[in-house]
């Protein structure tokens, strides 16, 4: 049970992942926080006729994920932590090779 939980967990992950954006540098928490502040604000005049929206951020949808992100990153580090550090590595392979093919076939199809 546990396998499959985490496999859906990763899935998931590798969806959000794909959706969040376009950059994967690193950012510390100030600039994080900025950027999503900028997000919201700069999108508040063209999306004022939408209901449940703040900017350019979905209310519903920040809430959905947020919530089952704080119920499954326990379960996820939980398990990650029994499992050998080699399976670990080939998993954040390929879901690194998908995400890749995936960034790569929307660059090719725009």
């Amino acid at each position: 049970m546990k396998h499959k939980l985490f496999i859906l967990q990763l899935l998931l992950h590798a969806v959000a992942i794909g959706n969040s954006g376009k950059t994967f540098e690193r950012q510390n928490a100030k600039s994080r926080s900025a950027k999503k502040t900028g997000y919201m604000f700069s999108g508040w005049s063209k999306t004022l006729s939408n209901p449940y929206t703040f900017g350019y951020i979905y209310l519903p949808v920040f809430l959905a994920i947020s919530i089952a992100s704080c119920i499954a990153a326990p379960y996820g580090v939980r398990y990650s932590h029994s499992l050998p550090e080699a399976y670990l590595k080939k998993i954040f392979a390929v879901i690194s090779l998908a995400l890749s093919i995936k960034m790569l076939i929307l660059f090719v199809h725009f």
